[in-house]
């Protein structure tokens, strides 16, 4: 288990607000751009889930990471998400593959 003042430090560092749910190992995060669901099983592996923006009130699962992943490295993860799609990469994307589609037919 992950203390909350170890949270706060984490979170704080990436300018993240949390909530930590720390009976059932579990921190819901708003970053700049999503919000998350991060479940650290006991010596198991962190699991994430992404908020769907789409159906209002379920997350989607996002990603396992491996066995001995740090917290910091999930937050490194959800900051890299954020910076892809503030930047315009994600949407940039899409517009190409919908091009790529009306080209086809």
């Amino acid at each position: 288990m992950i203390s909350e003042r170890k949270v706060k430090t984490l979170c704080n560092k990436f300018k993240f607000t949390y909530n930590y749910f720390d009976h059932n190992n579990v921190i819901i995060i708003i970053s700049r751009y999503d919000k998350w669901r991060v479940s650290l099983p006991n010596r198991g592996k962190p699991i994430l889930h992404h908020y769907n923006k789409l159906d209002m009130d379920n997350y989607h699962f996002q990603k396992k990471f491996p066995q001995h992943c740090s917290l910091e490295e999930v937050l490194e993860y959800i900051e890299n998400h954020d910076n892809y799609v503030i930047n315009g990469d994600a949407h940039t994307n899409n517009i190409f593959k919908l091009l790529d589609e009306v080209r086809r037919k």
